[in-house]
């Protein structure tokens, strides 16, 4: 997974964030605040066939996500988008 070198690092956290979340297959999950997109792949990875879909504010964080999305073969079931959710 691809990460900025300095700042916060997604770690042992992120899978363990994922694993709590009580989702099943077919379902559509938002995760706020979705940094490089670690919670929503680890999510992805779990249950079949569920969309996750991301607001992260950085634009740097956001293409990271996709990238990871991608590398990880989750590009048609994560998406992470760029946008502050206090703003309309």
């Amino acid at each position: 997974m691809s990460q900025p070198k300095i700042g916060y690092r997604a770690g042992s956290d992120a899978i363990l964030l994922a694993a709590a979340v009580p989702a099943l297959a077919g379902q559509t999950v938002l995760d706020a605040g979705a940094g490089v997109g670690a919670v929503a792949l680890c999510l992805a990875s779990r249950v079949e066939n569920i969309q996750v879909r991301g607001l992260e504010r950085q634009v740097e964080l956001t293409k990271l996500a996709a990238d990871n999305a991608t590398a990880n073969g989750l590009a048609d079931r994560v998406n992470v988008l760029c946008g502050d959710i206090h703003q309309p």
